[in-house]
């Protein structure tokens, strides 16, 4: 099967499609819309908190507290003071904040999606390069032996398929720097110059930071647009490279 270009460049666009759609309507939501939103929330949250009241005035009466009276007192004061709190929080007051995080939400929900249709893309090169030319898993891995045994058992392409897929991994998991220099090294695959390869170091760094760190981080309007320029500009060096080495394995659409 072979790997083509326009497969990727349409999922980034379909992303971008998805996302400035989401960050549209969110603009145009109207205050009227916005607060009836808000309002549905807050009264499902109430009647949550009252339910729960229900039950737990149920227990304790079963329970035959000498002070059922104060014990009932404390929680319906905690419950009234829920109430206050899902009122304050959902009010009209914070649902500007509601709104600029859920801005930040998407840029944030968005780089992660960039990012893991670049290395999904990346590895999809990396194999059918491999398979193109399995002579290069040789010179990348001069010591590794493969057992008669299992050449004979399983045959050579699921060998190759299951040496390909090992390398892939390996290789993905190394840092952006080693992984820019083993494709250029290694496939023949250049990633761009210093400033392209910092510039996926540093979305891999947000993304990590977002998954692992940070998931409130604030990703700015315009460092995600160069960071979707520059995985593009990669992809597609890479793509046309391993296209000019191997033009029957590849293919612009």
């Amino acid at each position: 099967m072979k790997v083509k270009l326009d497969s990727f460049e349409e999922r980034f666009s379909e992303l971008d499609v998805q996302f400035s759609l989401m960050r549209f309507a969110l603009s145009q939501l109207s205050k009227a819309k916005r607060n009836s939103f808000f309002q549905a929330i807050k009264t499902k949250k109430h009647a949550e908190e009252n339910q729960n009241w229900d039950k737990t005035t149920e227990a304790i009466k079963e329970l035959h507290f000498d002070n059922e009276d104060l014990v009932l007192e404390t929680f319906n004061s905690l419950r009234k003071s829920n109430l206050r709190q899902i009122s304050k929080r959902y009010g009209s007051a914070n649902q500007y904040f509601f709104k600029q995080f859920s801005e930040d939400g998407l840029s944030r929900s968005e780089l992660l999606l960039v990012i893991a249709h670049f290395e999904a893309f990346l590895k999809e090169l990396h194999a059918a390069v491999l398979k193109a030319n399995p002579s290069i898993l040789a010179l990348s891995k001069p010591n590794r032996q493969i057992q008669r045994e299992s050449l004979f058992q399983y045959g050579y392409q699921k060998i190759l398929e299951e040496e390909i897929a090992a390398e892939v991994n390996e290789v993905d998991r190394k840092s952006v720097k080693d992984r820019a220099r083993y494709f250029e090294e290694k496939l023949g695959l250049k990633w761009g110059d210093e400033v392209v390869v910092k510039a996926v170091k540093d979305a891999t760094d947000a993304r990590n930071e977002i998954s692992h760190e940070n998931p409130n981080k604030v990703i700015a309007d315009a460092w995600l647009a160069d960071t979707k320029k520059y995985l593009g500009q990669v992809a597609r060096s890479c793509f046309m490279n391993a296209r000019s080495l191997y033009p029957k394995n590849f293919e612009l659409s």
